[in-house]
């Protein structure tokens, strides 16, 4: 066989193999609000006006439009699936004061609900992320008997910065190696940044394209617990190389350090904290809740944890015309399709919140 004939054999082998491969996902294929077999599935999460999950509740309940369109719900669901939880820890200096109830909140999250039982039977399971300076991940997923122990080990007082958007793109790549199929994100955090890569535009642009709902769990700033900080167990649960914590003592050089520049904690990143905390989990489809005593924090996370576990599935098939519009002139910024859930009539259901995606790119309708 001549040279140039070989040439072109191999040429012509690599552009097969090229063509088998399989293209890496991207967040736009695999949106929370979703398309398959023409279905549009939209998950729902809902509170009554006593702030706890909301039940029975049926298709009849819920009114969804799509660019102001009122759709036909052609499936609805709230039955019980198992979670895989990414459980997001801010350990940075601003949370100094605040590590307490961030253990208190992780903690309580990872109580087995209803039962121990229960939990194990749907497989529910819980991964760790911490960040300051930079985000790491912490452990594999586990369950929540498993994990509860390394808590105290692992979630320690920092002198870093914090790269809050960049733990939402670890806690999201974290979520899509849980192993059920409902999954979320859990953040315990002051919403401040100022060490991330990611700006809060771009980070939120993928929280909207991904299937991860974001959850935020803020201590408000008066509520500064001074609790005993317990040393956890020896040993960290995944390979890997861990960041070593000093233990806690007001000896402790770093200790020292921080009380003496604690002076503004509160500084401009941490003002933004809210706000940072309501676009991400709006754009996401999940919310955030503030404890004002210690005795909100249970309430919320139990709550939270509900109605993950129990959220609504509504479905329905996109219009015809509006994906031929869609793909000619689109109805939003590159393609977006406005979506609004609400509860009719609305008069019975006052006072109730209601959570979902606010909508999709028209590029995920088959």
């Amino acid at each position: 066989m001549k040279k140039w004939q070989v040439l072109l054999v191999f040429t012509a082998v690599g552009l097969i193999a090229s063509t088998r491969a399989a293209p890496k996902p991207t967040p736009r294929q695999a949106g929370l609000i979703s398309t398959n077999t023409r279905l549009v599935r939209l998950l729902v999460l809902v509170f009554d006006n006593k702030g706890a999950r909301a039940t029975g509740l049926t298709d009849r309940d819920f009114r969804v439009l799509d660019n102001g369109v009122e759709q036909r719900i052609t499936y609805f669901s709230n039955l019980r699936e198992p979670v895989s939880v990414v459980l997001a820890a801010d350990d940075s200096r601003s949370m100094y004061h605040k590590i307490p109830f961030v253990r208190e909140a992780l903690d309580t999250l990872l109580d087995p609900y209803p039962s121990v039982e229960v939990q194990r039977q749907f497989r529910d399971e819980f991964a760790l992320v911490r960040f300051a300076t930079r985000a790491e991940r912490a452990t594999r997923f586990m369950t929540g008997e498993e994990l509860e122990p390394w808590i105290n080990r692992l979630v320690q007082p920092t002198d870093g910065n914090t790269a809050l958007f960049d733990a939402i793109y670890l806690s999201t790549a974290v979520a899509h190696k849980g192993s059920n199929k409902r999954r979320a994100i859990i953040l315990v955090t002051d919403g401040g940044d100022n060490n991330s890569r990611y700006s809060l535009k771009e980070t939120r642009r993928f929280v909207e394209e991904t299937d991860v709902p974001v959850f935020a769990i803020m201590a408000s700033p008066s509520l500064l617990p001074q609790w005993i900080l317990p040393e956890g167990p020896k040993e960290p649960p995944i390979a890997g190389p861990q960041t070593e914590h000093p233990p806690i003592s007001p000896d402790n050089p770093l200790i020292q350090k921080i009380e003496k520049n604690n002076e503004d904690v509160i500084g401009p990143a941490e003002r933004r904290g809210p706000h940072n905390m309501k676009v991400l989990t709006e754009a996401s489809g999940g919310a955030v809740f503030t404890a004002r005593r210690l005795t909100d924090l249970p309430r919320i996370v139990r709550a939270i944890g509900q109605a993950i576990r129990y959220a609504y599935l509504i479905a329905y098939e996109p219009p015809a015309h509006m994906e031929k519009v869609s793909r000619t002139s689109s109805p939003g910024a590159n393609g977006w399709h406005t979506v609004k859930v609400s509860l009719v009539p609305a008069g019975r259901y006052k006072g109730y919140a209601i959570y979902a995606k606010d909508g999709y790119f028209d590029d995920q309708i088959p």
